[in-house]
């Protein structure tokens, strides 16, 4: 019985998270933290990023994490992902 409120319980607070949106103007610590640790990005600019991610990704990843994330985000709109796609198998099933 106990197990089963415990799961309830862990169920709840972990699916709260999901569904609760982040402000990021409302997170100013974070902003600060995040841009002492990117080259040169606005505050405008984190927050864009951040608008409207779970909460949860707050609770998981640490400020380092998120400018590397950001930094990722910032290169991914200058050079967009284009796959370059190339058989490297002689294999006989394969599409090549």
């Amino acid at each position: 019985m106990l197990w089963q409120l415990y799961v309830a319980t862990s169920n709840h607070f972990s699916r709260s998270l999901d569904t609760d949106r982040l402000h990021a103007h409302d997170e100013v610590s974070v902003l600060k933290q995040v841009r002492a640790q990117t080259a040169g990005a606005s505050t405008e600019e984190i927050e864009r990023f951040l608008e409207g991610l779970p909460r949860r990704y707050l609770a998981v990843h640490s400020a380092a994490e998120i400018a590397a994330h950001f930094a990722l985000y910032q290169n991914s709109a200058r050079n967009p992902f284009r796959p370059n796609y190339r058989c490297a198998s002689t294999h006989f099933l394969s599409p090549c």
